[in-house]
């Protein structure tokens, strides 16, 4: 194997109870869920949702306090509270979206306020998607030490696999697009609440959007 095709694996697996235990399903499966959610926007809009939800997956939003962000909890937190502060942070995005699509709505030249909002609601829907994670569900705790959690999240395997040509083992995970294929159901059920909770609170804010999930699954 080459040098460099061996010091890619070495990273990968180096950083993989990091960055791929925090990335909740896999980025392409993000952009999938934007996509097939909200075809009938513009594709550039859709590009700068796709952006927000990658910007939550960064490096700075990584660690246990920033845990609400991807529908997962503190080791002193119960579900409950988790996802009320999740649901605190997606309605808190949500005001900044209506303020930014009220100010280009009264002036149409100010593109980087609309480019704004929908980045924002691509930060907004990031721990919707997150929460539907069959690697998660629940609001588990956010553990970067648990080496074998990392490997049900993201993508490494399809990583490996593009970087090197080898998958050296490495299984697919719980969150890769082969996994979401092959539950239609379950994505089916992801577009359906990420398009409620979206059209609920671009219309203004909702304190029960927490209580209405079983009516939209």
């Amino acid at each position: 194997m080459k040098t460099s095709k061996v010091l890619v694996l070495l990273t990968t697996l180096s950083i993989s109870s990091f960055s791929f235990a925090e990335a909740k399903w896999a980025t392409k499966v993000h952009s999938h869920f934007l996509d097939q959610a909200f075809y009938k926007k513009s594709s550039w809009c859709r590009a700068q949702m796709k952006l927000g939800s990658i910007a939550a997956d960064s490096a700075d939003f990584q660690g246990s306090k920033f845990s609400y962000m991807h529908a997962m909890r503190t080791e002193d937190q119960t579900p409950e509270e988790a996802e009320e502060r999740m649901w605190r942070f997606i309605r808190k995005k949500y005001k900044e979206i209506r303020e930014e699509t009220a100010k280009y709505t009264k002036d149409p030249a100010a593109s980087f306020i609309k480019s704004k909002a929908c980045f924002n609601r691509g930060i907004a829907l990031h721990p919707i998607m997150d929460m539907t994670s069959p690697a998660h569900a629940g609001f588990k705790i956010w553990d970067p030490l648990d080496i074998g959690a990392a490997l049900e999240h993201g993508d490494l395997h399809d990583y490996l696999k593009e970087k090197t040509g080898f998958s050296f083992g490495i299984p697919h995970s719980h969150e890769d697009m082969e996994t979401l294929h092959n539950m239609p159901t379950l994505k089916a059920s992801t577009i359906r609440i990420m398009r409620e909770v979206d059209s609920t609170l671009m219309e203004g804010d909702d304190d029960t959007m927490r209580y209405h999930m079983e009516r939209i699954n």
